[in-house]
């Protein structure tokens, strides 16, 4: 009930919950905890410095390097990648990463901005969103629509990721 709480690791870090799992990204790895934090295993290592971003079932997203515009997304728990690249001079800043309908969500926090790729073309496209509607700190994806954390409007839906209702009875 968070009475007492224990320290876990020495540096601050960022993971992503998956099932009873933990994965984090340290440099070139991808690394996967099954008891709570207390020690971490290698679970994928790559040429270059990545960023995980998302983790579900046998689905992974990470960005590819630090001052790399690129994506790349696994279907199979990481034994095959697909990458794509945008021709945004700042997608470093593009911290919400999601697949949704056959495609990877980008989205910048507390802006109103994201890119979206077809992960059958791999075609980029930026959207700007509805002025007032910048994202904050969620988006997730619950059956047919992708439900996005604003910082002025509250929880907003869509169906496509283009066009945004308020959602209501939340």
């Amino acid at each position: 009930h968070g009475v007492t709480w224990e320290w876990v690791h020495p540096e601050r870090i960022g993971f992503i919950a998956d099932g009873d799992r933990m994965y984090r990204s340290k440099n070139a790895v991808i690394l996967e905890s099954s008891d709570g934090g207390f020690s971490w295993d290698t679970m994928l290592v790559f040429p270059q410095n990545v960023g995980m971003s998302y983790k579900k079932a046998e689905t992974l997203i990470v960005k590819n390097g630090f001052q790399n515009n690129t994506v790349s997304i696994s279907e199979d728990g990481g034994l095959s990648w697909k990458t794509f690249s945008t021709d945004a001079d700042d997608f470093s800043n593009f911290d919400v990463l999601l697949p949704y309908q056959g495609r990877v969500f980008a989205f910048e926090q507390v802006h109103y901005r994201a890119w979206v790729t077809d992960t059958a073309t791999g075609a980029f496209e930026q959207r700007n969103l509805p002025s007032g509607t910048a994202t904050a700190f969620g988006v997730i994806s619950l059956g047919d629509k992708l439900l996005r954390s604003t910082i002025h409007n509250g929880l907003l839906h869509s169906t496509d990721g283009g066009n945004w209702a308020k959602s209501t009875g939340v």
